[in-house]
């Protein structure tokens, strides 16, 4: 019974916006009510919409993946609609990269040293005249 619920299973990845002080529990619990399961679930942020969205000019957003069955995403999707605490969702279907690094996990490169030393390359306004003398005449 275990492969062939796997077998009917896919992957989502959902993002969000709830209202601002909400909790994101209620996109969680609609996905478990219909059935699916939350594997990975991203850093939610405050952020300001760039208009209105059902009278809300601030919202949290975030990502949440998970699997269910292709068949209960018409009711997650109706329920999530109907929830006062969601404003909006946007779902894709997979297969997502493996290698997902939140953005604060995320290591910060130092420039390579071939970006430095172009730098470095740079022509004088003195050398490019004498150049163009050099051309002209």
């Amino acid at each position: 019974m275990d492969q062939e619920k796997e077998q009917t299973t896919q992957e989502y990845e959902m993002t969000f916006l709830v209202k601002e002080g909400s909790d994101i529990l209620c996109i969680k619990k609609a996905i478990e009510t219909h059935g699916g399961t939350p594997t990975l679930e991203g850093e939610v942020r405050t952020i300001t919409l760039a208009y209105p969205i059902k009278k809300e000019t601030m919202a949290q957003f975030g990502f949440v993946r998970f699997t269910i069955d292709p068949e209960n995403m018409a009711g997650l999707n109706r329920d999530l609609e109907l929830d006062g605490e969601c404003l909006r969702t946007l779902t894709v279907s997979g297969p997502f990269a493996k290698n997902f690094v939140a953005p604060a996990q995320r290591q910060h490169k130092e420039p390579t040293r071939e970006k430095q030393e172009r730098v470095s390359d740079a022509v004088t306004n003195e050398e490019l005249e004498k150049k163009l003398e050099e051309i002209l005449n």
